[in-house]
């Protein structure tokens, strides 16, 4: 899954791909993860984005482009600023 990270296969073609019915791979999954696919799939774009706002020089948007919340950049920017606010601050 992570390496479909940009582009992430639907459940129909992934359940194509295992030989089950779309609604048998997400009962599945649900099972297995406790989340549906699509929950599962947004939060390893959080988690990702996090990463690169962190650990990289990239502008922000560019992180979102990464991390497929282009389309969706309002809701990038108000997880970006949970992020930020979270983080240790600098004490002079």
């Amino acid at each position: 899954m992570e390496d479909n990270i940009a582009e992430p296969p639907s459940v129909l073609e992934t359940a194509d791909f295992v030989k089950v019915s779309a609604r048998k791979l997400e009962r599945r999954f649900v099972e297995s993860c406790g989340m549906s696919s699509g929950r599962f799939y947004r939060r390893m774009r959080a988690q990702q984005a996090r990463r690169l706002v962190m650990g990289t020089e990239l502008k922000l948007v560019d992180t979102a482009i990464a991390t497929c919340f282009s389309s969706t950049l309002r809701r990038f920017y108000l997880m970006v600023g949970v992020i930020l606010q979270h983080l240790p601050r600098k004490t002079d």
